[in-house]
C-alpha cells in the first residue's frame, strides 16, 4: 500500500541521517560562488553583520545596497529577517576567525564567504527535510532516495546553493512547514513545529503568509471530524504564527513608524507594485523562454503525468501542495518584477521545488514495471533537468545579464526622456536568443574549450556564435571573453586576495576528502539497514 497508511514505514537512524546532510552540504559547498554579488544577497549580509557587530536591527547608510530611514535615524531593510538570522551566527564564526569590522576588502570578503556558506547548509537541510516527507507519504525508501537525488540535482536548489538568496531557505522552512502538518494527521502536537517553520516562514518573506494559511487549512480540515484534536491541532499551529507576526509588526514600527507597513513602498516598488497583467505574469513565469519553470525546471513535466496518481493516493495532500503553488504563481504573476532578477531562472518560484517534485513520485515508484517508452521518458527528463542546472552552478548569473545590458549596443530603456519602464530585461525574458539558458550555454562552452588560448583568440571564436547573431547579427558583443570564468569560491577568492590562497586550498582539500567519505557513509547505512534508517 501507498501513502501515510502503509506498513513497516521507514524509519530513521542518527547515523544516516547526520550522513546523508553532511554529504549535500559538502557536495553544495563545493560549489558555491562565495563572493558578494549586488541587490537582495548582500543586503541580507549586511544586516547580519550590523546585528552581530552592534546588536541592532539599525544600520548606517550604505552605498552598496537601498536601504529605508526609519524614525530613530538609523536605516533599515526592507527584506524580512530570516536570512540575515541565519547568517548570524556563520558571521560570527568568521569574524572570531578574521577579527575587524570589515573596514578592508579582505575581511569583507573572508566574512561573506563564511557567512555564504549558511546556503549550502540550509539546502542540505532541504534535501534532508524531503527525503522525510517523502516517507511520511509512505513510499519505499529506494523511490524516497531516488526522488531526493533529484531534487538535489535536477532543480533549481543546485544552483540557488551558491549565493544568498532567502528562497532556499524559503523551500526549507515550506517543505518542513508541510512535512509537520502532514504528521498532524497522526499526531497533534506535531502542528506545532508546523506553526513554528511557518512562522519563520513569514518572517523570512511576509507574502509567505499565504502559504502558512493554507497549511493551516488543510491541518484543519485533516482534524474536522475530531472536535477536540481539531482545536488542540490548530491551537498548536497558531501560536508559533501569532508569535512571529507579533514580531513582524513591532519590527516593521521600528523600521517606519507604521505596524502595518511591510516594506517595499519605495522606488519601483511602489510605483508598479502588483501592476504586471495577469497573463503576461503567467506567460513568463510558465511558458517564457527566459523565465519558463519548465525551462529551468524541466523535471517538473513528470509531476504533471504523476499529478492524478498522487492524488488519488493523497488526495487532501495533492490539494495543500497544488493550491499552494497555485498561490505562489498567480501572486508572483502580479508583481512587478515576477522575474525575481536579477537571478537564475524565475527566482520566486524556487520555494516550491520539493512541494512540485511530489506529485511525480508515483511514476518513480512504479518505474520498474513502466515500458521501456516510458522508462526512456523518465530518464531523459531528469538527465535534461540535470543538464540544465549545470550551466547555472558554472557561469555567474550576472556575467550574462550585464553582457546583454552592456554589451549589445543598443539599450531603448534608458534613452534621455524616456520613462521608465516595468520591465528593462525585456529581451532576456521574452526573446529566445537573448534566453539566460543559451547565454550560460555559450559562456560555459567557451569556458571549457577556450582554455588556454590567447584573449585575441578567444574574442574571435566567441563573436563566431554569440546567441542572438541570428537576431541581430550586426551587433556582436564588443569584449565577451570578459564574462568569461568559473563561479566557485575556490577559483575567485584566490585570484583577488592571494593572501588567502593557503586556507582556500586547505578547505578545498578538506571539503573534497569529506564529499565523498559522508556519501560512503550514507550509502553503507542505507545498504546496513534493511528497512529501518
Amino acid at each position: 500500500m501507498i501513502g501515510p497508511e502503509s506498513k513497516n514505514p521507514v524509519k530513521f537512524k542518527p547515523f544516516f541521517t547526520v550522513s546523508f546532510f553532511l554529504f549535500w552540504f559538502f557536495f553544495y559547498s563545493i560549489f558555491s560562488s562565495g563572493m558578494p554579488p549586488n541587490g537582495d544577497p548582500v543586503n541580507y549580509f549586511l544586516l547580519a553583520r550590523n546585528i552581530v557587530l552592534h546588536g541592532s536591527f539599525g544600520m548606517e547608510r550604505s552605498e552598496v545596497v537601498p536601504l529605508d530611514e526609519g524614525p530613530d535615524g538609523a536605516f533599515y531593510s526592507k527584506f524580512g529577517l530570516g536570512q540575515s538570522l541565519l547568517e548570524v551566527p556563520f558571521y560570527a564564526a568568521a569574524n572570531a576567525i578574521v577579527p575587524g569590522r570589515d573596514a578592508e576588502p579582505y575581511p569583507y570578503a573572508f566574512h561573506y564567504f563564511v557567512a555564504s556558506l549558511s546556503v549550502p547548509f540550509v539546502c542540505a537541510l532541504l534535501c534532508a527535510a524531503f527525503l522525510f516527507l517523502c516517507v511520511e507519504r509512505g513510499y519505499p525508501r529506494r523511490v524516497c532516495m531516488a526522488a531526493t537525488a533529484v531534487l538535489g540535482l535536477a532543480t533549481m536548489v543546485w544552483p540557488y546553493s551558491k549565493t544568498g538568496f532567502s528562497e532556499p531557505l524559503q523551500a526549507a522552512l515550506l517543505c518542513g512547514a508541510v512535512l509537520y502538518a502532514f504528521r498532524s494527521a497522526k499526531n497533534a502536537s506535531a502542528a506545532l513545529s508546523a506553526g513554528a517553520l511557518a512562522g519563520l516562514l513569514f518572517l523570512t518573506k511576509n507574502i509567505n503568509l499565504a502559504a502558512a494559511a493554507l497549511i493551516g487549512l488543510y491541518i484543519l480540515l485533516k482534524h474536522r471530524n475530531e472536535s477536540g484534536k481539531t482545536a488542540r491541532a490548530f491551537l498548536y499551529f497558531a501560536i508559533p504564527i501569532a508569535a512571529c507576526l507579533c514580531f513582524q509588526l513591532y519590527y516593521n514600527n521600528l523600521r517606519y513608524g507604521e505596524i502595518l507597513n511591510f516594506g517595499y513602498s519605495t522606488d519601483r516598488d511602489a510605483r508598479f507594485g502588483f501592476s504586471t497583467p495577469l497573463l503576461t505574469g503567467l506567460y513568463g513565469l510558465l511558458f517564457s523562454p527566459g523565465k519558463s519553470i519548465f525551462t529551468f525546471m524541466p523535471v517538473v513535466l513528470l509531476s504533471l503525468f504523476g499529478a492524478a496518481a498522487f492524488h488519488r493516493r493523497n488526495r487532501a495532500e495533492s490539494a495543500l501542495v497544488w493550491t499552494i503553488t497555485g498561490a505562489f504563481v498567480l501572486i508572483y504573476s502580479k508583481w512587478w518584477a515576477w522575474h525575481g532578477d536579477w537571478s537564475w531562472g524565475p527566482r520566486f518560484l524556487m520555494p516550491l521545488s520539493p512541494l512540485l517534485l511530489l506529485p511525480a513520485l508515483p511514476l518513480f515508484d512504479g518505474f520498474p514495471k513502466m515500458k521501456t517508452l516510458a522508462k526512456a521518458a523518465v530518464i531523459s527528463t531528469a538527465a535534461v533537468s540535470f543538464l540544465v542546472q549545470i550551466p547555472g552552478v558554472a557561469v555567474n548569473f550576472n556575467e550574462y545579464i550585464i553582457m546583454t545590458r552592456h554589451e549589445v549596443p543598443y539599450n531603448p530603456f534608458y534613452m534621455p526622456g524616456r520613462a521608465d519602464i516595468r520591465d528593462d530585461q525585456l529581451a532576456t525574458h521574452f526573446i529566445p536568443d537573448f534566453s539566460p539558458l543559451r547565454g550560460h550555454i555559450y559562456l560555459l562552452k567557451h569556458n571549457v574549450f577556450d582554455r588556454g588560448l590567447s584573449q585575441e583568440e578567444i574574442h574571435a571564436r566567441m563573436l563566431k556564435d554569440y546567441p542572438w547573431k541570428g537576431l541581430l547579427r550586426t551587433a556582436p558583443p564588443s569584449q565577451p571573453e570578459r564574462f568569461l570564468g568559473y563561479d566557485f569560491w575556490w577559483l575567485r577568492i584566490p585570484s583577488l586576495f592571494p593572501e588567502a590562497r593557503d586556507w582556500v586550498f586547505a578547505s578545498l582539500l578538506f571539503i573534497l576528502f569529506f564529499t565523498p567519505v559522508s556519501l560512503a557513509a550514507t550509502i553503507i547505512s542505507y545498504r546496513r539497514s534493511g528497512r529501518s534508517l
